[in-house]
């Protein structure tokens, strides 16, 4: 089906809609090294 495409495939950008449907499902990027600093400050303040 469509949503089985290689990202590298893909022509169009996507719209705003299927953007916030994602983030409402709780599926957006997140970065790794962001998670790290989280953890790394909690450590640190504590």
């Amino acid at each position: 089906m469509a949503d089985d495409t290689d990202k590298e495939s893909k022509t169009e950008e996507p719209t705003e809609k299927k953007i916030s449907d994602a983030v409402e499902k709780g599926n957006v990027p997140r970065s790794r090294e962001l998670s790290i600093f989280a953890s790394l400050l909690g450590i640190l303040a504590a």
